[in-house]
């Protein structure tokens, strides 16, 4: 098993620790885990080429692409999976603040999302407002 030296594997390492508790994360580190200085497609490749036997640290539009272009590779979740959240932003000074939120809204949208879905850039999991799709609050 192999995981990247990127932002990923603390988060990744995080997400462990808090679902499955710190004796788990103490069995983990008596494995073989190798931990490359490369980023997460970087590592997928070497997945892809067999150069790595899994990682769990890659991301599920990494292995769509390559699956897409041939490679006989799949992802699949290990229980909970863990998720990076994009962010966007206008600047304080924008030229054109009106122009940024039009195109913010649009980066939100149903049909943009629909599009990076199609891209493979992103999983694009934000396809409706719906209450029902977010988690019960804890208050």
């Amino acid at each position: 098993m192999a995981v990247p030296s990127s932002t990923t594997l603390p988060n990744w390492i995080g997400a462990v620790l808090h679902n499955k508790g710190e004796d788990f994360i103490r069995k983990l580190g008596t494995q073989q885990i190798r931990v490359y200085q490369i980023n997460g497609r970087a590592l997928s490749n070497l997945v892809v080429s067999g150069e790595v036997p899994l990682s769990p640290t890659i991301f599920n539009s990494q292995m769509f692409t390559s699956a897409q272009a041939g490679a006989s590779v799949s992802w699949r979740p290990l229980g909970t999976v863990g998720i990076n959240t994009n962010t966007i932003g206008i600047a304080k000074n924008a030229l054109h603040p009106s122009a940024s939120m039009l195109m913010i809204d649009y980066f939100l949208s149903k049909d943009a999302q629909l599009i990076r879905r199609g891209l493979a850039t992103a999983p694009g999991a934000r396809m409706s407002r719906s209450r029902t799709n977010r988690p019960a609050s804890s208050t």
